[in-house]
């Protein structure tokens, strides 16, 4: 896929065109075709600026809507704290007491790397979780590819 055309190169066809030239002199002098100028310019008088919009289209996320609200509001995270101890992980603490309760609405837990579980000074801390979701039919899965 191409670059977009530099950000100077852009801004010296609109002066130019401001300036009064017309399209094809300002395309030609500057090795551009017209219709780049022509969308340089309907882009500046759309969003105040000629810099290049995203590249590669506009993909849809795959969940959205409702379904995206929900698993939203299903997502239990702790970023940036330390797994070393449950205490201060409130989000494992709410997935544990959830699993326990036996109102879980989810039969599967997925982990970015089964390490998120906790870098629990006993190491069998983190397989303990692990394991408790399994008994109550919510078996986790991890990516670690």
């Amino acid at each position: 896929m191409t670059k977009p055309l530099s950000m100077d190169i852009r801004e010296r066809a609109m002066a130019r065109l401001d300036e009064g030239e017309t399209v094809r002199r300002i395309a030609e002098a500057l090795s551009v075709a017209p219709s780049s100028v022509v969308k340089w310019s309907e882009r500046r008088r759309e969003t105040g600026s000629v810099a290049p919009g995203k590249i590669g289209g506009h993909v849809l996320p795959k969940i959205r809507g409702a379904d995206a609200d929900w698993l939203r509001a299903r997502m239990f995270e702790d970023s940036g704290r330390s797994g070393l101890r449950l205490d201060g992980r409130e989000a494992l603490q709410n997935l544990m007491a959830e699993v326990r309760s036996g109102h879980a609405d989810f039969k599967a837990i997925l982990v970015y790397d089964v390490s998120r579980w906790g870098r629990f000074q006993d190491a069998d801390e983190g397989a303990y979780h692990e394991h408790v979701c399994s008994r109550a039919g919510s078996a986790s899965s991890s990516n670690t590819t």
